[in-house]
């Protein structure tokens, strides 16, 4: 199971934004291995930080854990700071979280902030 949210709901333009994702090991007696979570930057947004260790490509965030015990969870965060230039709504989208032998965990409900 993955989750997100935002720090908040109303962002003005220059400010920062800080995502905060969890990937939680629902089975309880069997532990993941290779989990792998991922985040791509909304559109009009850039990249500010995030959680250590990550791995950056491109505008995809991704963190690693193994094993994720059984009945545990790991939470990450992302910090984006919004483009002067943006208007609207910004809304994260693309995350995901995948482990071995296990095709999906969940990801892509859409946060908005």
């Amino acid at each position: 199971l993955v989750g997100k949210s935002a720090s908040s709901s109303e962002i003005s333009p220059g400010n920062l934004i800080t995502y905060t994702l969890a990937v939680t090991n629902t089975l309880t007696n069997l532990a993941l291995n290779n989990v792998v979570l991922t985040d791509t930057l909304p559109a009009g947004t850039q990249f500010v930080s995030a959680s250590t260790p990550y791995l950056k490509s491109a505008d995809t965030i991704r963190w690693e854990f193994s094993p994720l015990p059984s009945s545990s969870n790991q939470t990450v965060q992302l910090v984006v700071r919004i483009n002067d230039d943006a208007s609207g709504s910004i809304t994260n989208l693309n995350y995901a979280a995948y482990a071995e032998d296990i095709e999906s965990i969940g990801g892509g409900a859409g946060v908005s902030g």
